[in-house]
């Protein structure tokens, strides 16, 4: 039986055991990733605004994920008319 959250918390609880070890391996080679043509601050900006047009297609596609499935059918337009598994 499924909780009220179905199963998100298992997704949450798996992306936290892989990120964590990712943070502190990109923390222990950090010097590897640094890039010396381009400044610190441009990287921070250019990084950031990827995060948040991502994290803005991730919501439309699951708003139109819980609209279709609401309905009953199938999600054709939107960003799955761009991509068949945006999420």
């Amino acid at each position: 039986m499924k909780g009220p959250f179905g199963i998100g918390p298992k997704f949450a609880l798996a992306t936290a055991c892989s990120a964590v070890p990712a943070y502190a391996i990109s923390m222990y080679f950090a010097p590897l990733f640094v890039i010396p043509l381009v400044p610190y601050a441009v990287l921070a900006v250019v990084g950031t605004t990827l995060v948040v047009v991502g994290a803005g297609f991730k919501l439309l596609s699951l708003l139109a994920m819980l609209r279709a499935k609401r309905a009953g059918e199938l999600v054709t337009t939107g960003t799955y008319s761009l991509c068949r598994h945006p999420m």
